[in-house]
């Protein structure tokens, strides 16, 4: 956790995460927030090299090597979509759900008018980017470990949980099970942790 429990404010939290120099750790502790990702569903641990057999211009065979990222976790430029709904632009970002074995993938909509930073931070690097189905963040689980603790001195999952947290009050106020399938819960019961009764919702 954080060297403090308190969970901050959306809008000091983004402050602080667009502080970070480096872009790449920016965009990895944009994403990982802005998901609730858990960190193996945002970097790539691991990727396997593979070989294949090509034909080449001058019709002989030939063994070509490539890394294969399909089954590894991590978000590539291509997890990422821009969608226009009721007039509001909004990015998708399709992530492995690792806890969850009836539902692999989750889509998770990114409202930009509201976290527009830290959407522009995941933005610059998913573009910059050449090969759109490597991953963005290829580095280890320890190394984002290494990169919250030592830029927001606090630790990954300390990241979703505020997200969640923030989801469950204004501007957001989502319920039990949008809560649910955002986190990539199996059930709802997780979500009595975030969401309380407000004199507000009776009147």
């Amino acid at each position: 956790m954080s060297s403090s429990n308190e969970v901050p404010e959306r809008e000091e939290l983004a402050q602080r995460i667009c502080a970070v120099k480096d872009g790449r750790e920016r965009a990895f502790l944009a994403a990982t927030y802005l998901t609730a990702g858990r960190i193996n569903e945002v970097v790539q641990c691991r990727s396997r090299l593979k070989q294949h057999t090509v034909m080449n211009g001058e019709g002989e065979l030939e063994l070509e090597e490539f890394y294969d990222y399909t089954r590894t976790p991590g978000i590539r430029p291509n997890d990422i979509e821009w969608k226009v709904h009721d007039g509001k632009e909004v990015m998708v970002i399709t992530l492995l759900n690792q806890k969850n074995r009836v539902h692999r993938t989750k889509e998770l909509p990114i409202m930009v008018a509201l976290e527009r930073q830290l959407v522009e931070a995941v933005r610059v690097i998913a573009d910059a980017q050449k090969d759109k189905d490597a991953p963005m963040f290829p580095f280890s689980y320890v190394t984002g470990w290494k990169i919250a603790r030592r830029c927001l001195d606090m630790h990954p999952h300390f990241l979703r949980h505020c997200r969640l947290t923030h989801l469950s009050n204004p501007p957001y106020r989502y319920d039990h099970v949008r809560l649910m399938k955002f986190a990539g819960w199996t059930s709802t019961q997780q979500a009595d942790r975030y969401i309380h009764t407000r004199w507000s919702d009776f009147v």
